[in-house]
């Protein structure tokens, strides 16, 4: 299971969603966190496939990390 954590310091902001999609493998399962400091505002998850991007909305405000969880089968799939 890779973990991929991006965090912006300093300061709060909303992550409205984004288009995401597989490079390699159908089927990949996507999870996106939000957090305040240790307090999670709100995670979604998403099946992801190489043919199509898809829309995954978030909607979390306020946050101050985002965190990106992806089951993909090679180590570095989900570089951000």
């Amino acid at each position: 299971f890779n973990r991929v954590e991006q965090a912006l310091l300093k300061s709060t902001f909303d992550f409205e969603g984004a288009w995401f999609t597989s490079a390699w493998f159908d089927n990949n399962q996507l999870t996106v966190m939000g957090f305040y400091g240790k307090k999670l505002v709100g995670s979604v998850e998403m099946t992801l496939n190489r043919s199509n991007s898809q829309w995954l909305d978030a909607s979390f405000t306020n946050i101050d990390k985002l965190v990106f969880y992806t089951n993909s089968r090679t180590r570095n799939a989900c570089r951000l």
